[in-house]
C-alpha cells in the first residue's frame, strides 16, 4: 500500500466511525443511570427505536457469525439498521488488507514445549521472526534489539534459529531473571531444542543474545550493541510502543522496525480533554493533527477486541456482558447512596453464578448492604441485559476500525520522514489466537 493509498484508507476510515464514535467511546458503568441505550444508542438508528432486544440480538448475532465467515462478494443481505452497520464495518475493515500474511516458519508439535512457551506464544513467535529476519536481511544488518522482550521468547527464536545478535531489553527484573533462566535450560538442552527447532539455511550457528533491564526511550543507550540494527516489539504495551516507534525515527543506527502493539487504553491522546499534550503519541501523523482528531480511552480499549475471538464463543460473550451490566447495576446502587464519587473504580470482580447481590457485597464490602434491595435492582433492570448484549456487540464490530486507525497513523507519521523508504501495516497473527494481530513495518533508506 503506497503512502497516498494509507492516506485515503485512514480518511475513509475516520469517516465512517464519525457518526458512530459516540457508541465506539460510550461509558458502560453509567449505562443505566445515564438511560444511555435511550438517549445516545438509539438515535443512531433512528427506524430501529422500537425493536425489541430480545429478539433482535439473537438474529444479529447469527447474522454477524455467517457475515465474518465470508467472503467479501457472499456477504448477506442487511435486513435492519444493526444488520447494515455490520455489513458496512466487515468491508471496512478489508481495506487494509492488501494479500496473505507472510509465511510462518514452520515447527513440530513438541517444540513449544522444548522452547518453554505456550502455543499461543509459539505462533505468534513463528509469524512475527520471519518479518524481523527478512527486514535485517534487507537492511543489510545482523543485530536486534527487541524492546519489552518480556521472557525472552523472540529474542532467543532470532538468536537460536536465525543466528542473529540480539539485546533484549525489558523494564521488569523478574521478567529479565526469567528470560535468563530460560536461555541457560535452553543452553543445557541444546542438543533436544537444535534436533527441534529449524535453523535458517543461512545461519551460522547461534547468535550472541544478551539482556538489559532497563527503561527504553528515543535516547536510550543499547549497551553491547555496535553499529546498525533493526528494532522490534511484540505486543508492546500503550506507550511503549511509541518509545520504540521514537527510537526508530530519532536513533541514526535504527535501520529497521517490526512492531506489534498492544493495550491502546494505555496510550496517551494529544488532544484528549480539551486539551494539547504534545507529549502525547497520538496522533501522530499531520494528517489527522490537522483535524484535531480524538478517538477517546473506550474507544481505545475497544481497539484491542477481536470480532473473530467474540463470535467463536457466545457463552463467553454472555459472560463477560454480564459482568459489565452487573457493574451498570452497582452504579444504580451507588447513585442511590450517594457513593458514586467514593467508588470510582471497583476493580475486577467475577460474576459467581450469576448472583448480582454476592457481586456488590464484594464490591462494596465496607459497605452495609441490604439483600432485599440488591435483588430488586437486580429485577427492575433485568430487560437492560439484553440491550447491553445488542450495544456490546456492535461496539466489537467497530473495533477493527479503530485499531486500524491508530496504526495507519502511526504509518503515516513515519512516511512524512524523508530518511524512510518502505513502510507497511502487516497482517500477521490469527486473530482468534491473537487479537492484536497487525505489524507495523519499515526501513531507512541505505
Amino acid at each position: 500500500m503506497s503512502d497516498c493509498d494509507r492516506l485515503r484508507t485512514l480518511s475513509e476510515l475516520i469517516a465512517f466511525l464519525e457518526p458512530f464514535h459516540p457508541l465506539a467511546d460510550i461509558p458502560l458503568a453509567p449505562f443505566i443511570t445515564d438511560n444511555l441505550f435511550h438517549t445516545t444508542v438509539l438515535p443512531l438508528f433512528p427506524s430501529s427505536q422500537d425493536a425489541d432486544p430480545a429478539l433482535l440480538f439473537p438474529q444479529f448475532w447469527d447474522f454477524c457469525v455467517v457475515l465474518w465467515k465470508s467472503p467479501i462478494t457472499e456477504y448477506p443481505e442487511a435486513r435492519n439498521p444493526w444488520e447494515k452497520l455490520a455489513r458496512d464495518a466487515a468491508c471496512k475493515c478489508r481495506l487494509l488488507v492488501s494479500g496473505p500474511p507472510p509465511e510462518a516458519d514452520a515447527v513440530d508439535g513438541k517444540l513449544a514445549s522444548v522452547m518453554m512457551m505456550s502455543e499461543k506464544k509459539l505462533q505468534e513467535i513463528c509469524a512475527m521472526a520471519p518479518v524481523v529476519r527478512d527486514v535485517a536481511e534487507e537492511c543489510q544488518v545482523r543485530q536486534v534489539v527487541d524492546v519489552g522482550c518480556g521472557k525472552g521468547y523472540l529474542s532467543a527464536w532470532l538468536s537460536l534459529r536465525d543466528g542473529l545478535d540480539v539485546l533484549g531489553v525489558e523494564m521488569s527484573a523478574s521478567n529479565i531473571q526469567g528470560a535468563a533462566t530460560r536461555l541457560r535450560r535452553l543452553n543445557q538442552q541444546w542438543n533436544a531444542v537444535r534436533k527441534r527447532l529449524p535453523v535458517a539455511g543461512d545461519s551460522g550457528g547461534p547468535g550472541r543474545l544478551t539482556f538489559a533491564c532497563q527503561a527504553v526511550g528515543e535516547d536510550a543507550q543499547l549497551d553491547g550493541v555496535d553499529g546498525r540494527f533493526v528494532v522490534c516489539g511484540l505486543h508492546a504495551c500503550g506507550s511503549l510502543s511509541d518509545h520504540i516507534i521514537r527510537m526508530f525515527q530519532r536513533n541514526d543506527q535504527a535501520a529497521g522496525l517490526v512492531l506489534v502493539p498492544c493495550c491502546y487504553h494505555l496510550m496517551e491522546e494529544r488532544f484528549e480533554g480539551g486539551n494539547c499534550s504534545a507529549a502525547a503519541a497520538f496522533p501522530s501523523s499531520t494528517f489527522l493533527q490537522s483535524r484535531r482528531y480524538r478517538l477517546g480511552r473506550n474507544a481505545r480499549m475497544l481497539a484491542s477486541q477481536s470480532v473473530e475471538r467474540t463470535l467463536a464463543d457466545r457463552a463467553a460473550f454472555e459472560r463477560s456482558v454480564r459482568a459489565l451490566f452487573f457493574r451498570a447495576l452497582l452504579q444504580v446502587v451507588l447513585r442511590r447512596h450517594g457513593l458514586e464519587e467514593r467508588v470510582q473504580s471497583v476493580g475486577s470482580i467475577k460474576t459467581v453464578n450469576g448472583d448480582f447481590v454476592a457481586y456488590a457485597r464484594e464490591a462494596l464490602d465496607d459497605v452495609p448492604m441490604d439483600e432485599e434491595e440488591l435483588e430488586a435492582v437486580y429485577r427492575e433492570y433485568a430487560p437492560v441485559e439484553l440491550q447491553l448484549r445488542l450495544v456490546c456487540l456492535t461496539r466489537i464490530l467497530l473495533a477493527p476500525l479503530i485499531e486500524q486507525i491508530i496504526l495507519l497513523d502511526r504509518a503515516c507519521a513515519l512516511d512524512e520522514r524523508d530518511d524512510i523508504g518502505d513502510v507497511g501495516v502487516v497482517d500477521l497473527f490469527d486473530p482468534r489466537v491473537s487479537p492484536r494481530r497487525w505489524a507495523v513495518v519499515a526501513q531507512k533508506k541505505l
